[in-house]
């Protein structure tokens, strides 16, 4: 009797996505060598449910709704909440494509903040363009190259350059 099993992947399309694939069927094959194994990409995960962090010797699961601002720190990054921060051990580019896309905007290479917690923005002397947190202390750089989403975000008219 040939049996049917039929495998479910939330792996992104990469070379590691497809060694994945190849040793689940590999797996599957040595337990039932009659098995014809079918594998399927889901779409992936969508918005994170949370985001482990270490508090002490304890891992605590943060809440998205929790989380401020996120600033990349090398291949680290510090996820702030309103009384404190958190060493996590991702990049910025991994915890923004966790994160709901309708509730963040990267302003900078370094920084990824919580739309609703935007208080306000302002250009410095220079040229350069800083914004506010609701409750945060310190201004956080906009790049230039972001500064047309921000402004487009706030409804206000983009300004090239």
């Amino acid at each position: 009797m040939v049996e049917t099993i039929r495998v479910v992947i939330q792996a992104e399309d990469s070379p590691l996505g497809r060694d994945l694939e190849h040793r689940i069927r590999q797996a599957v094959m040595g337990i039932c060598a009659q098995a014809v194994v079918r594998v399927s990409r889901s779409a992936g995960p969508g918005p994170a449910k949370g985001i482990a962090v270490r508090v002490g010797r304890r891992v605590r699961i943060l809440d998205p709704c929790e989380i401020v601002r996120v600033q990349s720190e090398d291949d680290h990054c510090l996820v702030f909440t309103s009384d404190a921060h958190h060493l996590v051990r991702a990049s910025l580019t991994r915890l923004e494509a966790l994160l709901d896309p309708g509730c963040w905007i990267r302003i900078h290479r370094r920084h990824l903040v919580r739309v609703d917690r935007l208080e306000g923005w302002r250009v410095l002397a220079g040229g350069a363009m800083v914004v506010r947190l609701l409750g945060q202390d310190g201004e956080i750089p906009v790049s230039r190259s972001r500064r047309g989403a921000l402004r487009a975000l706030l409804g206000r008219i983009p300004v090239a350059g």
